[in-house]
């Protein structure tokens, strides 16, 4: 999926739509979060969430709240990069095939890269593709007691170096966030989404990568 950057999803900047859906990618949030976090009036926001949500972005959570849709989480992926040329686009999966190499060598990571999978625009062959879309799949490192002790010193890592968490959820993951900030590294242009979501809407793959 690509946005433009003049584009706008209820009266606000898609970009922005698009950094709100990627902040609570593990959450449920209220008009008053997105209200906040967007620094827009909570009728606006409310405005907002009811549009997102009767497109197909959002969806009602069990507390009442919303939470992303399969449609959601790609729009959180979307690119707003101008359409790729071919050369760089294949430069692209190998750059994170490396990474995803690079990660699983290095053990202070909490976590793998185990599978990459290609779909979207450039598997099909098209011409200048909007962005590189890969699916991903992330396994533990280690096991039982191990493993949460390794995930418990990665959030330690991140707070000593100064990373704030604005959930617990946020701390939670981090172990995870963190390998998919070096997966993804400086690449313009790459979209990932975890390869359950991508299973589940049964797009065409093709593996790039398996551990």
């Amino acid at each position: 999926m690509r946005i433009e950057k003049e584009q706008k999803i209820g009266g606000v900047s898609a970009l922005d739509v698009r950094r709100l859906l990627r902040r609570y990618a593990h959450v449920a949030f209220s008009p008053g979060n997105a209200a906040e976090f967007l620094e827009i009036s909570p009728r606006a926001a409310s405005r907002l969430l009811t549009k997102l949500r009767s497109d197909g972005y959002l969806e009602s959570s069990a507390s009442g709240d919303y939470e992303r849709t399969l449609k959601g989480s790609a729009l959180a992926g979307a690119s707003s990069s101008s359409p790729l040329r071919t050369a760089t686009a294949q430069r692209i999966v190998s750059d994170v095939v490396r990474r995803a190499m690079e990660i699983n060598a290095t053990e202070p990571f909490a976590f793998r890269v185990t599978r990459l999978e290609l779909f979207g625009s450039v598997l099909s062959g098209k011409d200048r593709p909007s962005d590189v879309d890969i699916a991903y799949r992330l396994e533990p490192r280690w096991s039982g007691d191990a493993q949460l002790r390794a995930a418990r010193e990665r959030i330690v890592v991140a707070r000593r170096a100064g990373r704030k968490f604005p959930t617990m959820i946020d701390e939670l993951v981090w172990p995870q966030t963190e390998v998919l900030r070096a997966l993804r590294g400086r690449s313009r242009g790459l979209s990932l989404s975890r390869l359950e979501t991508i299973e589940d809407i049964g797009a065409a793959r093709r593996v790039v990568f398996g551990a």
